[in-house]
Parts: structure tokens; C-alpha cells; sequence
């Protein structure tokens, strides 16, 4: 496995729920998280080192009974409209016919003698000399069962209703390991409201509320974090439109905390195709955003490492200006101290000369000292110390500023000088090939932001620039390239667009480049961490976008945008 998955492979051997195989292309396993071992029966060392096909016919030789993709989720398509269908066949056969797509998919597999459903994302790493296959499994079976026993009470809801048999319904949504909340729609003269019917255990023990606290209830005992008013907004819609949305989000409890959710709305309809009732399912998702915060704080203290060398020659460069002038003014204050000595001397002797042949003494003793050089150089070289102390100072500053902890309620901060010192932290790596041009507004307010997150995000995309433009130049570096850097606002959103001179993206490079661990940096030099994370902190915790405009040989630019107003 490459050095830098490593530190992510770590984290994964830890993680609930989630196992991971590292595959040659030959199909034998090099590296297996311990859940992998639990998940298909095996001991320890029966796994690492066998072929799949030859060794492992329990894995190679995988009857798959179904299979269907994920749906899509967010802004981004893991999956195109038209249906796949794969009869039985050996898994390394259909790992080499569907991982390069780089998208997650369910199967459903006999294993054990038992169907079990897995999600599994399949990566392509590419090596100089061969291609080898990351595989993440999540075992999804319960969910599966639960989104089966969610369409099995849409099928027969008015059965249910019509025999009495509420009480089998309880025990059945009583069981599922999913929040369930039941609205009933109910018309008024001026418009319908959504009321609660039913609450199952879980969705009471994950907000703390009773069942009788919230029946009879409008949908209003939802309440979402400040942060999140986009998805309330589509939530709202939703309920009033009968669709089917999928969101995260965090969502009050009765404690006044907020729990991270995935919500779902299942509109049910009666025969006539009426929606009368919205089914909304919360899942508890905080066990994976502690798993995303690890890997943030991973690719935080990578990039940290990775620039702490060219940190330390900033630093270095003043420093030694400095050592030099302070050497300096030392052997000058010596000399001035011999020079105020003699001068001494000559005055307690005056008597002993006429007034011209005093001033001749005195002149021949500033030419010894050279005094005129003293006067003119000792001056410069403390302004040469003070402005290399400045600077050790700003890179300090900006160092302190970029690895300080992230708050976990946003800051107002000055966007402009967030952007300098993120180029002050990574300036070795674009100062010698790359000239940097700023146009920032000066009449921006602050924004309201997690400022560590965005200083990465911007440090990444620099830092991306410049490697961009090294790899377009090749050996020719005579001449640099450019990274323009500007902000505004437009229409209530701070725009920063960051523009440079590099190699540029093809369409294909482009819809990919913010899917976790896709990178198209040579071995060793990327973890396909960077855009992805920045994808989620624009998008998600800052409620923006990113716009990106590419062509090859001509250089990419990234507009990110930022509400004007989100506190």
C-alpha cells in the first residue's frame, strides 16, 4: 500500500462498521482490516497473502443473487440511470468490470448460507508499474431490512388499518434501528398540516421525547441547527410538495443538543395516488462524521508536515540576515567604543594642540574608525534586522493562525487576511514557480466562518496551483507561471476565485475530482483527500458552492461561494 494511505488505513482498522481490502491486480490480498476477517469468517493470516480465485473460494467464488446501485445522494451522481444486471459470476471478474467506475454499489450475496447485503466502494490506485484495488465494505444488511420492512407497511398500510392491527405495526417499526416519525396529512379551509400520527421507540430515544409529547403535534417539533437552513428549506418543501428527499443535517433534541441525522421522507399514497401520509426516517450518522472530523484532522497534520521544510527556510532566510547584521553592529559598537575612547584621550590633551592640528587628530581618528561607513551602514542594518524579525513574525502569525484548532461555532474573520496567511504558510511551495497576483476588496465585511476549515481549503487549492504549473512547465522553469487570487461579492455571496497558469482538467478528470480518494498525482504525492474535504466544507458546513472552469494546457480556476449572511 502507498505511504500516505497508511495514516487512512489506520483509521479504517478502527472504524465501526466498516472493513477494507487492499488488492494487487492479480487479485491477492495484501492488506485486511480485522473486520474483514469477522465479516467473512476467517482467522487471522487467512486472509493477507492469498489469491482470491485460488485461496479464498468463499470470496472468489461469490454467488451474487442482486445487484443494484446506490441512490444519489447530495450534488454529486455516484450513478448513471440505466439499469445493471449481473448473473452469477466470480467477484474478481466483477471487480474488474465495475471498479472503474469508481462508484459504491450494493449487493445482495449468499454468505454463510445467509443473504447479506453489502455496500462496497471499489478504487482504482494507480502505481507506476501496476494497478491495484482499494475495496471499503459496509455491511448494510439491517438497513436493508429496514428500508424492506418501510415498503412492506407502504404496501399494506390500509390492510393494516382495516384489520386493527396497529399494535403489529408498532412492534414491527419498534424493532428497526431507524428513527420513525408518521405525519398525517390534514386539510383546513386555508391550507393542510402535517401532523404527527406515530413515533417508533428509536426516533424517542434518539431526540428524548415522548410519545405523548409529540402526537398531535405539527411537523414544527422537527427543529434544525441555525447552520442548516438550506435543508430545512428542502425538508419544508418536501412535506409540502409529498416528495421523497434525502438529507444530513443536525437536528434539535429535546435536551437542546443537536444530533447529526440522516433524514428521509417516504411519501404513502392511497389508491388514488394521494399522498396522505409522509414517512420520515432518521439515522443516527454521528459515529461517520466523527470518522470524516478524523480524516480532515489527518489531512490538516499531513499538510502541516508537508510544508513544515519550506516553513523553516522562510524562516531560515531572515534569520541568517539577521545573525549577520547583529554580528555587525557588535564589532561596530566596538570599534565606536575604541573610537569614543581615543577621542577621549585627545580632548583631556588639547592643550597639548593648536585648534588646526586638533581638528586634523580628530579627522585622522574618524578616518581610522571609518566613522562616515559606521554612520551610514549601522542605521541599515538594524532596518535589515526589524524587517526580518517582521517577517519571522507574520510567518509565526500565520503558522499560529492556520494550525489553531477549529472552533465548532463560526467566527467572523477578515476573508482577505485569512487568504494572506495561507499564502504566507505555503509560499516555498509557489514562490519559484509561480508569481501570485491579489486582487482583494477592500470593503468586504467579515464573514462568518470555520476559518481553520477554510484556510485549508485554501491552502489546498495554492498549494494544488502550484504543483499544476511544475508539472506544465516539466524542466523548463525559466519562466513562472501565475496564480491570481481575488474576492468580491455577488448577489450575497463572497466569491473567491483562485486562476492559474497550469496543466488544466479534461471533462473526464473534471466530474471526478472531488471523490474521495481520487487523485491523478503520482504515487507518494497525494491522497485525493484535498478537494474532497474542501468539497465538504464549502458545500456542507458553509451551506456554498464550488464552481470549477478547466481546460487542458490552459490552466483551471475555482470560484468558491460563501453566503453573505451565515451565522
Amino acid at each position: 500500500m502507498p505511504a500516505h494511505y497508511n495514516e487512512v488505513f489506520q483509521i479504517l482498522s478502527v472504524a465501526e462498521g466498516f472493513a477494507f481490502l487492499y488488492l494487487n491486480s492479480k487479485g491477492v490480498v495484501e492488506l485486511a482490516t480485522p473486520s474483514v476477517r469477522h465479516l467473512f469468517d476467517r482467522q487471522e493470516g487467512e486472509i493477507e497473502g492469498t489469491e482470491l480465485i485460488q485461496q479464498l473460494p468463499a470470496l472468489a467464488n461469490l454467488n451474487i443473487i442482486e445487484f443494484e446501485p446506490v441512490s444519489t445522494r447530495g450534488t454529486i451522481d455516484f450513478f448513471d440511470d440505466e439499469e445493471v444486471k449481473v448473473s452469477s459470476c466470480t467477484y474478481l471478474e466483477f471487480l474488474s468490470a465495475y471498479t472503474q467506475n469508481h462508484k459504491p454499489y450494493e449487493l445482495k450475496i449468499c454468505l454463510h448460507g445467509a443473504d447479506r447485503w453489502l455496500e462496497i466502494a471499489t478504487y482504482k490506485i494507480w502505481h507506476t508499474e501496476e494497478i491495484k484495488f482499494g475495496m471499503i465494505f459496509y455491511d448494510i444488511t439491517h438497513q436493508k431490512n429496514n428500508e424492506d420492512a418501510i415498503k412492506l407497511l407502504n404496501q399494506h398500510f390500509e390492510f393494516l388499518q382495516a384489520k386493527q392491527q396497529i399494535n403489529l405495526r408498532d412492534r414491527v417499526l419498534d424493532a428497526i434501528n431507524v428513527g420513525i416519525l408518521l405525519l398525517k396529512k390534514q386539510s383546513y379551509p386555508d391550507q393542510m398540516h402535517d401532523v404527527v400520527e406515530y413515533s417508533n421507540v428509536r426516533y424517542t430515544e434518539l431526540f428524548h421525547r415522548h410519545h405523548t409529547d409529540i402526537h398531535g403535534k405539527s411537523a414544527e417539533v422537527i427543529q434544525f441547527d441555525e447552520k442548516f437552513k438550506k435543508q430545512e428549506t428542502q425538508f419544508l418543501q418536501a412535506l409540502e410538495q409529498g416528495k421523497c428527499i434525502f438529507l444530513s443535517a443536525k437536528i434539535k433534541t429535546s435536551e437542546n443538543k443537536f444530533l447529526w441525522c440522516d433524514l428521509q421522507t417516504i411519501p404513502i399514497m392511497d389508491k388514488d395516488n394521494n399522498v396522505t401520509h409522509v414517512a420520515l426516517l432518521f439515522s443516527d450518522i454521528s459515529e461517520r462524521k466523527k470518522l470524516e472530523s478524523q480524516l480532515i484532522q489527518h489531512q490538516k497534520l499531513q499538510a502541516i508536515g508537508e510544508l513544515a521544510a519550506g516553513v523553516a527556510h522562510e524562516i531560515n532566510t531572515p534569520t541568517q540576515f539577521i545573525g549577520d547584521n547583529l554580528h555587525f553592529i557588535e564589532d561596530s559598537v566596538t570599534e565606536l567604543a575604541k573610537y569614543m575612547s581615543a577621542l577621549k584621550s585627545l580632548l583631556f590633551n588639547k592643550n597639548n594642540y593648536s585648534s588646526d592640528e586638533l581638528k586634523n587628530e580628530v579627522s585622522q581618528l574618524d578616518a581610522d574608525f571609518e566613522l562616515d561607513y559606521l554612520k551610514d551602514e549601522l542605521p541599515l542594518a538594524l532596518q535589515q534586522s526589524i524587517s526580518g524579525v517582521g517577517q519571522i513574525k507574520s510567518i509565526v502569525g500565520a503558522m499560529k493562525s492556520f494550525s489553531h484548532p477549529d472552533l465548532k461555532e463560526k467566527t467572523d474573520v477578515n476573508l482577505n487576511q485569512l487568504i494572506e496567511n495561507a499564502l504566507i504558510v505555503c509560499r516555498n511551495e509557489w514562490k519559484y514557480v509561480a508569481d501570485i497576483n491579489t486582487h482583494f476588496s477592500e470593503d468586504l465585511p467579515l464573514i462568518s466562518c470555520y476559518a481553520q476549515q477554510l484556510s485549508q481549503v485554501i491552502l489546498n487549492l495554492v498549494v494544488n496551483a502550484a504543483q499544476a504549473i511544475k508539472e506544465s512547465k516539466g524542466e523548463n522553469m525559466s519562466e513562472k507561471g501565475f496564480i491570481n487570487i481575488s474576492t468580491h461579492i455577488q448577489d450575497n455571496w463572497f466569491v473567491i476565485s483562485i486562476a492559474d497558469s497550469g496543466t488544466g482538467m479534461t471533462e473526464e478528470v473534471k466530474k471526478r475530482i472531488f471523490d474521495p480518494f481520487y487523485t491523478t498525482k503520482d504515487v507518494g504525492k497525494g491522497t485525493g483527500q484535498g478537494l474532497s474535504m474542501a468539497h465538504s466544507s464549502i458545500v456542507e458546513n458553509h451551506q456554498g458552492r464550488i464552481e470549477v472552469e478547466s481546460e487542458p494546457g490552459k490552466g483551471s480556476t475555482f470560484n468558491l461561494y460563501l453566503p453573505v449572511s451565515s451565522h
